[in-house]
C-alpha cells in the first residue's frame, strides 16, 4: 500500500494539470484524478511492469476524461494552470511569461479536436515521447506525428490571423501622417 501511496505522490499532480487542461474545471478534475487511480489500483494485477508506468496512468487518465466527456456532453474551455516550471528573478516577467503559456493553451483548447489538444499536451507540457503518446491516446506513433504536426499548424494559423488582426485595429485608429494637425 505504501508503494501505491508514493506512486499516487509522484503522478497526480501532472495527471491533475493534465486532466484540469482536458475538463477545465479543476474540482471536477480533482475528482477525475482520484477515478484515475482508484482504476489503477484495482488494475495493479494487469499491470505490465516491462511497461512505462507514466504511460499506464495517462492512459488511463484518458479514458476516465473521455468517459466523463461523454456523460456531461460538452468540455468547457480550461482555467488558467498554476505558474509553468521555471525560475525567473522578475516577479512581472514571470507573470507575463505564464500569461503567455495559459494563452497559448487556452488558445490550443478553443481551436483544437480534443485529441489534437491531447496530444500537444501530453508532448510539449508532460514532455512525453510520441512513443508513450500513442500508447496513451491508442493510435500509431505516425498518426500521433501527424497531430502534432497539424495541431501546431492550426496553432500557427490562429496565431496569425490573431496578429493581423491585431494590426489591422492598430492601423485603422492610428491617423495619417498627413491627417495630423501640428498646432506650432
Amino acid at each position: 500500500m505504501a508503494a501505491f501511496e508514493s506512486i499516487v505522490d509522484l503522478y497526480a499532480p501532472r495527471l491533475l494539470r493534465y486532466i484540469h487542461r482536458r475538463v477545465g474545471d479543476l474540482h471536477t478534475a480533482e475528482d477525475l484524478v482520484q477515478d484515475t487511480f482508484l482504476k489503477a489500483f484495482g488494475a495493479l494485477a494487469g499491470y505490465d511492469s516491462s511497461r512505462s508506468l507514466a504511460t499506464w496512468l495517462f492512459t488511463i487518465g484518458t479514458r476516465v476524461a473521455i468517459s466523463h466527456g461523454r456523460r456531461r456532453f460538452e468540455i468547457s474551455v480550461a482555467a488558467p494552470n498554476e505558474l509553468s516550471p521555471g525560475v525567473v528573478n522578475e516577479p512581472d516577467m514571470r507573470m507575463s511569461r505564464q500569461e503567455e503559456h495559459d494563452n497559448i493553451w487556452d488558445q490550443a483548447r478553443g481551436v483544437l479536436p480534443d485529441s489534437q489538444f491531447a496530444v500537444l499536451w501530453l508532448k510539449y507540457a508532460e514532455d512525453m515521447p510520441v512513443n508513450q503518446i500513442a500508447e496513451i491516446m491508442g493510435h500509431s506513433q505516425s498518426n500521433v506525428k501527424v497531430m502534432l504536426h497539424r495541431g501546431r499548424k492550426r496553432l500557427a494559423e490562429c496565431s496569425e490571423m490573431e496578429y493581423r488582426s491585431e494590426d489591422a485595429k492598430a492601423t485603422r485608429r492610428a491617423p495619417a501622417r498627413d491627417q495630423v494637425n501640428y498646432v506650432g
